[in-house]
C-alpha cells in the first residue's frame, strides 16, 4: 500500500475519517505525531503500517473487513498487536516497508504486512510485530503467495540483494 494520503484530504481529517477503526490509544498517538511539523512524516507512516497490520489479521482470518478494526489494537512502545485485549500468541506478523523502486522518494514510501498462525514448536513471543525494512538497492523477489508465507513463517528471506 502507499503511504500517501488522498491528495483531497490533509493528515489530520484523514485520521478523523478512520477514527472509528482506531482504538483510543492509536488515535491519540497518530494526532500527536500529525500535530507536528517535524514528525508528520513519521505519523503518516505509522498510520499506514496500523492499517497494513489490521489489514494483515483479518484478511488471514478470512473475514474481510467486516471485521471490527477497533477490535485490534497495535501499541507503537512495545510492538505488540492485540485482538479482544489478548495478545495475538499463535500469530506471526510482519511489517515491511518498501523503498519506491522507481523514484528519489523518501524511503519506506510503501508498507506492507503478513500475518501467519505460527508452527506450535516456534518459541517467539506471538503478536509482537517484526518490522522489515527493504533498502531501495535490494530487489523484491517474485513469490507466490504460498512460498510467500512459508519463507515468512519459517525466517527465510524475502528480498533477493543479487
Amino acid at each position: 500500500m502507499k503511504a500517501e494520503i488522498p491528495a483531497n484530504d490533509d493528515l489530520l481529517s484523514f485520521i478523523a475519517s478512520i477514527e472509528s477503526t482506531l482504538t483510543p490509544s492509536e488515535s491519540r498517538h497518530l494526532h500527536q505525531l500529525a500535530a507536528a511539523e517535524s514528525t508528520r512524516s513519521q505519523a503518516t507512516k505509522h498510520l499506514f503500517q496500523l492499517w497494513t497490520l489490521k489489514e494483515a489479521y483479518f484478511k488471514t482470518l478470512g473475514v474481510g473487513i467486516t471485521f471490527e478494526l477497533s477490535r485490534i489494537h497495535f501499541d507503537f512502545d512495545t510492538s505488540v498487536l492485540v485482538v479482544d485485549g489478548e495478545p495475538l500468541n499463535r500469530w506471526g506478523i510482519i511489517s515491511f516497508g518498501v523503498s519506491s523502486l522507481f523514484s528519489d522518494d523518501v524511503p519506506e514510501k510503501y508498507v506492507a504486512a503478513v500475518c501467519y498462525q505460527r508452527d506450535s514448536s516456534d518459541t517467539e513471543t506471538g503478536g509482537v510485530v517484526k518490522w522489515v525494512s527493504v533498502a531501495e538497492d535490494q530487489r523484491l523477489t517474485l513469490v507466490d503467495q504460498h512460498d510467500l508465507i512459508q519463507r515468512v513463517a519459517r525466517g527465510f528471506p524475502v528480498v533477493n540483494t543479487s
